[in-house]
């Protein structure tokens, strides 16, 4: 590119910023929410989005470690995309079989990569690993774990950890010192020519033997696909045969040395196993006779492009390898299918080898030689360049905010009356909720919203900026605390720009509105929002509530549906012919004592030895998971006790409210669960133990295993489960504005704005 007076540059964090001044964006073989946003903002800027692939992403299970998987990313760029470029046919097919027929789809094969130049893109990719972890180390919140530190210290040094100074100086302490260690590191990383990895007396001796070197190399594997080391097990037998007929050695080359000894090394061929690295290879391929590539010729195994042959030939080795269709332009000069036979030719016949040689030689440099492959990469380019970029309108006026995967249930509401009422607005998720809950986004776009992933980091970018459009900007959980920190920088950011910023009520116990403890102090906390919706009447928020906060908070009701159909999937997943009794934990895990939570789990299991004829249904909070992730003792286990743990794919679509429909009975630690069991008129009690929790009157409250199976027992009985409803609908008259939530948030969004156009 550079001799065509063409300038390139590679970045690996998705920054605004990186794109002033570049004519056309090319995001390789990266399929993050953070590459989705950058599309997004280069889409918005007019500059042509260019997606290039080499791997099938769309099988089943591909890279599937978060909630969102690469081919979910992948269809959000693609509506952003010009042009999509594919290293082989069959890889261009399964793109446009999923897309469709636009974007237009490219065929460039892989180039043929020396193996200096590896090293160079090494040292990319540790870059990369080095920016990311200073991101990681930059968003810690070692606050609390310092206030807990600080409660078990006695005297002034405890006291001095309290302080919010000393906490900032730990951190910024810890910033500091891993920055300073990846510097290093990086200085340590740079590519040096070094002797290969395998050890010096192992490689004298087999260069002194008449051994045969039979060579694979390669990734060793992923769950999604057969493809990697385990292939060599097709070929077991064949391998097998030629070391009992003449003298040969198998070299494996991966990253998996653990696989490598429980799988290949057990094979009746002598072998040895070498980590992958580029001087590893160099040294590899001056030593090996022949390469051997096997294939499932599984789904995602054929796409795969023909490098690994490219480049052994390149290295003046034969190959021997499963036909794939990538492979077919090259049947010329490798031996297909047939391992037996190739091996042995490239073995015993050297005018063989180097006739394949030749012939590879003049067809590498013809279909994958610099020149070839700048000039389709210069096809793509032109095309990309030659196409209008679809700037989309921005002309939505409000903007709501979710962070946090309780946010959605109580937004969903509010955009639908947005939706009936025609106002036009945008979704802006985190990417942190986006990969941890699937359900948000497949919400959204079955209700028909438009909605956008940002970076977590954004906000407090200097390249953060609102549309001309909007007016307004409506988040659902917002405080100075670190887990609101998205939402509360985005309305700072909005207040700054003149943007009329709001903010609801997001639990039953709000920090900073209806609650208070030594961790989350109310007088310490703070909004950036200049209304604040809340549930119940002014006379319900904390007695210490700040003055500024109380003149900020506007009574509008809870928006969230009172109850809520039980899904389908359920069936799945609970019997219909029994009662189901839920047991549901709070968020703020650290209020509770040793004691409490002793009870809470001794509790459960009692509960479920002595009511064998209940399904005990434990539900924890889809941000704590205090018993699924933070406890380490034994969990409560029984037939009849279900832990619907989050982290599962089945159980991490359900909130409580949407569990609320299939329940009989409600036991909760205090939490906002119990205000949704009582506006769903199930029965329901709160733990107390040793808590104060008189804020839940008039509904009964258990502190003994024997007021437990009192309430359990109440269940069943027809006047004593009717008394209990009754005391559900005293407690939400108390703490609830009746009425519909939604159409008073949006008409008071719609006010406000009016008024500002107004002024």
């Amino acid at each position: 590119m550079k001799s065509l007076a063409i300038r390139s540059r590679w970045f690996s964090r998705p920054l605004i910023k990186n794109l002033e001044g570049i004519d056309v964006l090319v995001i390789v073989k990266s399929l993050t929410e953070e590459d989705v946003f950058l599309a997004e903002q280069a889409a918005e800027r007019g500059v042509p989005v260019i997606l290039d692939l080499c791997d099938n992403i769309f099988v089943p299970g591909y890279l599937g470690r978060g909630q969102v998987s690469p081919a979910d990313n992948f269809m959000a760029m693609v509506k952003h995309a010009t042009a999509i470029v594919a290293s082989t046919e069959t890889l261009a097919a399964e793109i446009t079989r999923s897309i469709g027929e636009h974007p237009r789809v490219f065929v460039v094969p892989d180039g043929l990569m020396p193996l200096g130049q590896e090293c160079g893109n090494r040292s990319f990719r540790w870059e990369k690993f080095c920016e990311r972890s200073r991101r990681v180390v930059a968003g810690l919140r070692p606050g609390r774990v310092v206030h807990k530190v600080a409660q078990l210290l006695p005297g002034p040094l405890g006291k001095s950890l309290m302080h919010q100074e000393a906490r900032r100086q730990i951190k910024t302490s810890l910033i500091k010192f891993v920055y300073k260690r990846l510097n290093r590191l990086s200085q340590r990383n740079r590519a040096v020519e070094r002797p290969h990895e395998m050890p010096l007396p192992k490689v004298t001796a087999l260069g002194a033997l008449p051994a045969k070197r039979i060579l694979w190399f390669g990734n060793h594997g992923a769950p999604y696909s057969n493809f990697g080391m385990l292939e060599l097990l097709t070929i077991r037998d064949v391998l097998e045969r030629i070391a009992v007929e003449m003298p040969v050695e198998l070299w494996v080359v991966s990253n998996n040395r653990t696989k490598y000894n429980s799988e290949i090394a057990p094979l009746a061929i002598p072998s040895h196993y070498v980590e992958w690295s580029p001087h590893a290879m160099k040294t590899a391929f001056s030593l090996a006779d022949v390469v051997v590539l096997p294939s499932t010729c599984d789904p995602f195994s054929i796409c795969k492009s023909a490098n690994r042959a490219v480049l052994a030939l390149s290295n003046k080795v034969p190959v021997v390898a499963t036909g794939t269709p990538a492979l077919a332009p090259l049947s010329d000069c490798i031996e297909t299918n047939d391992f037996y036979t190739g091996i042995k030719r490239y073995l015993t016949e050297s005018d063989h080898v180097r006739s394949h040689l030749r012939l590879a030689a003049n067809f590498i440099e013809a279909n994958f030689g610099k020149e070839v492959i700048t000039a389709k990469w210069m096809e793509v380019l032109s095309y990309a360049r030659k196409q209008v970029v679809s700037v989309p309108a921005n002309d939505f006026q409000i903007i709501v905010c979710l962070h946090l995967v309780q946010d959605l249930d109580l937004a969903l509401p509010v955009l639908a009356q947005l939706l009936r009422k025609g106002i036009r607005f945008q979704v802006w998720l985190s990417t942190s909720l986006r990969q941890k809950s699937l359900r948000v986004g497949e919400a959204l776009q079955q209700m028909g919203c438009e909605w956008q992933v940002l970076p977590d980091s954004y906000p407090e970018s200097h390249s953060f900026h609102f549309p001309a459009s909007v007016k307004a900007v409506l988040a659902v959980a917002e405080t100075n605390l670190g887990p609101h920190r998205f939402t509360h920088e985005i309305l700072r950011r909005a207040n700054r720009a003149g943007v009329v910023t709001f903010c609801m009520q997001h639990g039953f116990e709000n920090v900073g509105l209806t609650y208070t403890d030594d961790v989350h102090a109310i007088e310490k906390v703070t909004f950036a929002a200049k209304h604040i919706f809340v549930w119940g009447s002014l006379d319900a928020l904390h007695p210490q509530c700040a003055s500024q906060t109380v003149s900020r908070c506007i009574s509008v009701g809870c928006p969230k549906p009172a109850w809520q159909p039980p899904a389908p999937e359920l069936d799945d997943l609970l019997p219909r012919n029994r009662k189901i009794i839920g047991v549901f934990e709070n968020l703020h895990w650290h209020r509770y004592s040793a004691g409490y939570r002793e009870f809470f789990l001794e509790s459960i299991r009692g509960l479920a030895d002595e009511f064998p004829e209940y399904v005990f249904l434990i539900k924890p909070h889809h941000a704590g998971m205090w018993l699924t992730s933070r406890y380490k003792g034994e969990r409560p286990h029984g037939a009849n006790i279900v832990i619907a743990n989050p982290d599962k794919a089945p159980w991490e679509r359900f909130t409580a409210g949407q569990l609320l429909g299939r329940l009989d009975g409600v036991i909760t630690t205090p939490s906002t669960v119990a205000l949704d069991a009582a506006r769903a008129n199930v029965p329901v009690t709160v733990i107390g133990y040793d808590l104060d929790v008189s804020y839940y009157a008039p509904l009964t409250v258990v502190s003994t295993i024997d007021q437990l199976r009192e309430f359990v027992q109440s269940i069943n009985e027809k006047l004593d489960s009717a008394d209990l409803i009754k005391l559900s609908r005293l407690f939400v008259e108390r703490r609830v504005l009746n009425g519909d939530a939604a159409q008073r948030i949006v008409a008071d969004l719609v006010r406000t704005i009016d008024l500002q156009e107004v002024n």
